[in-house]
């Protein structure tokens, strides 16, 4: 496959900044959320990429160039001291649909230094945003099993567990990991550093990946129902009700049956959609599949996220998610309460967690800035965090969801730091 690269008067090795190439193949077809990524950084939540000279990328969301060299991670597409010669990289962008992509932007090869650009990706801003690999001999796989990476693939990336001391909670917060656990090790490693630094279960895992964690005895603390469209898509606009009601009509009887307490949906995007009129919205579409949560005793988790990260979308304050769960008036509808995309967007979480406690159904963790790990390096006090949402009598999941600076030793201290008494 060739692409022309038209010649930029200002640097043979740019294309025009407005510049956009089309890829000369029929659409490729994606599963709904198979890809994913964490705020600022290039990675895939289901999803291995092979670049350059065959260097693995698993899913660290760190972008590894083909002779090694650390390209992205935290928030940009960084300087790297040499050329960065990822061949056949494309990302792309659709503004149809996230399951089929018809633009693509290429980045060249030869991609030096002083042509760097940043890049501000938003955690789930790969459900409409892809990455994958032109040459034949790169692969993309697609399932949550097909990404497992084992030191097969990669012989030289040491062992977590060689180095990863055991931890043994203390306190009564039951904490998680999100899955990027399993994008870095596979889930079979995992699993077992869940077990070693006392974690309780994983987060936003797909159907096909609830019976192996069952079976393992951790818990899939929150679950993905395939096929909603993604985060913009959402039950404030009545258009999409149809959809969302036939796909959590699905996979709400599916998650009693393998044990998962909760799902994760969104609110979507405004699209010019009023506060009020996406509350009312809401409303009538969630209420539509609360009889079968409520039957089947499964959590349905509205998750806030930041306006900056994910622009337009409507359930980014506290109190506009609180609203809508009074509205809704059902023990199954709640809040997932991310306290990195909380910080982002309003602050003042202690007196949000005491004020709305009563419909907050799980929590994420990550620092700010930079959705990294969540030590004394970032703005936000754990302890005092968690200590607040302990008092309030909170039983249910903490899970952990930031990109990790020291691998699964970051993993361990963020439980140590969260594991007040």
């Amino acid at each position: 496959m060739k692409f022309q690269k038209k010649k930029n008067k200002n640097s043979p090795n740019e294309f025009p900044k407005s510049e956009k190439r089309v890829l000369k193949t029929p659409f490729v077809p994606l599963p709904a959320g198979t890809f994913d990524a964490h705020t600022g950084t290039l990675g895939v939540h289901d999803g291995t990429l092979v670049v350059g000279n065959g260097t693995l990328v698993a899913g660290n969301r760190n972008l590894v160039a083909g002779d090694g060299t650390l390209v992205a991670g935290a928030g940009t597409l960084a300087e790297c001291p040499e050329t960065f010669r990822g061949q056949g990289i494309i990302f792309g962008n659709s503004s149809k649909s996230n399951r089929y992509y018809e633009q693509f932007q290429i980045l060249p090869i030869n991609f030096h230094r002083r042509n760097m650009m940043s890049i501000n990706l938003s955690r789930r801003r790969f459900l409409g945003n892809v990455a994958f690999l032109t040459a034949s001999v790169f692969s993309v796989p697609l399932s949550g099993q097909q990404n497992q990476i084992s030191a097969q693939q990669n012989p030289n990336k040491p062992d977590p567990l060689e180095t990863l001391e055991q931890y043994v909670p203390q306190g009564t917060l039951k904490q998680a990991s999100s899955r990027f656990i399993v994008n870095q090790l596979g889930m079979e490693k995992a699993i077992a550093v869940c077990k070693r630094i006392g974690l309780f279960g994983i987060d936003l895992l797909d159907p096909n990946e609830w019976d192996i964690v069952r079976e393992n005895g951790l818990v899939v603390t929150m679950g993905r129902a395939p096929g909603h469209g993604g985060i913009p898509k959402g039950f404030n606009n009545p258009e999409n009700h149809d959809l969302l009601t036939e796909v959590y009509s699905k996979w709400i009887p599916v998650a009693a049956e393998k044990d998962v307490p909760n799902l994760i949906f969104f609110s979507g995007n405004r699209n010019g959609i009023g506060d009020e009129e996406g509350l009312e919205n809401c409303v009538k579409g969630i209420q539509r599949i609360v009889p079968l949560a409520e039957k089947h005793g499964v959590t349905l988790c509205m998750e806030l996220l930041n306006g900056k990260d994910h622009k337009d979308y409507q359930a980014d304050r506290t109190s506009w998610g609180a609203e809508l769960c009074d509205r809704v008036g059902s023990e199954r509808v709640k809040l997932l309460y991310d306290i990195y995309h909380l910080q982002r967007s309003e602050g003042d979480l202690i007196n949000n967690i005491n004020k709305y406690h009563s419909v907050i159904g799980h929590y994420h963790t990550a620092g700010n800035p930079g959705r990294r790990d969540i030590d004394e390096t970032q703005e936000i006090y754990y302890p005092a965090v968690i200590q607040a949402i302990l008092k309030t009598g909170f039983t249910g999941y903490l899970a952990h969801e930031f990109s990790p600076k020291n691998g699964m030793n970051s993993l361990r201290r963020a439980v140590e730091i969260c594991d007040v008494r």
